[in-house]
């Protein structure tokens, strides 16, 4: 070992090489484990919630100014020129208007529209009512122009009864003085009481009172009346072939005739009680059984 010799110039003894301690195993490690650490705000959990907040303010900004631009265009150029409409704030109203609102004068118009939609509920039942009476004097109307024509119809038939009823009269007479014109006369009259009662039948009688009544009682009475022309007919051809030698008003045609006559009277009996009010009403010929 060397010795130790003063250092004039130094305080600190000198050490020789040999004598130096062993450098410490953990002088070159502690740096590298032990690295300084970065600021807080360059952490990646804080740089992160950073840019979220970011994008987040900016998404409501956007949002905020596409409203704002959409509200200002649907409400058109109504404020003065080279103002914003987005930047004019939205009136803040303390209270609705339905707050405001005396109760008092809110019941009174609600009962006020009430009262309106009940007048018009009462004009509408009004109108409605009126309608079906117009209708049914309408009806009225039409119904009594048609019984008037129904019943001048009927005036006409019954005019062509009375003048065959006359004319067999006067035909009867002259066959029993065996004159060929009585024979043609009753001929005539039986085709015409035939005709006459497919007319009664085919009737319209719809409209007048009692009409059906009306109605089958004439065809009653002008069946019979035409039962007795055709006996009549028969007793007058029998009679005309026979030279009148023997045959008179004793013939069984004969008294036919006179008995079918009977009925027809008491049918035409019934028929002119039913229509006598229809004449009266329509002024028209109140007839009697025996004109029938």
């Amino acid at each position: 070992m060397g010795s130790l010799s003063p250092c004039p110039r130094c305080r600190a003894p000198q050490v020789a090489p040999d004598d130096r301690p062993a450098p410490s195993p953990y002088l070159d490690w502690e740096p590298e484990r032990l690295p300084a650490e970065p600021p807080a705000w360059r952490r990646a959990p804080v740089l992160v919630g950073a840019v979220a907040a970011l994008l987040v303010l900016a998404l409501t900004g956007w949002l905020v100014v596409g409203r704002t631009d959409t509200g200002g265009a649907a409400a058109g150029s109504g404020g003065p020129a080279g103002t914003n409409q987005a930047d004019v704030p939205p009136p803040v109203w303390e209270s609705t208007p339905a707050d405001d609102a005396d109760p008092a004068l809110a019941t009174g118009d609600a009962a006020a529209d009430a009262g309106a939609q009940t007048d018009d509920e009462t004009d509408e039942t009004d109108e409605q009512a009126e309608e079906p009476v117009e209708e049914q004097a309408e009806e009225q109307a039409g119904s009594g122009k048609e019984a008037g024509r129904q019943a001048q119809e009927l005036e006409k038939l019954l005019s062509s009864s009375n003048s065959s009823r006359s004319d067999l009269t006067e035909a009867i007479d002259e066959a029993v003085l065996c004159e060929r014109a009585g024979l043609d006369t009753i001929k005539d009259i039986t085709n015409a009481r035939r005709r006459q009662l497919t007319a009664a039948r085919r009737l319209t009688v719809s409209a007048l009172p009692d009409g059906a009544q009306l109605r089958d009682a004439l065809v009653t009475a002008l069946d019979a009346s035409y039962q007795a022309d055709l006996a009549f007919l028969r007793w007058a051809r029998k009679l005309a072939a026979d030279g009148c030698p023997g045959v008179g008003r004793d013939h069984p045609d004969y008294r036919r005739g006179l008995d079918w006559s009977k009925a027809a009277h008491e049918a035409k009996t019934r028929f002119v009680r039913t229509w006598r009010p229809v004449a009266e009403k329509y002024g028209l010929t109140v007839w009697k059984a025996r004109q029938i």
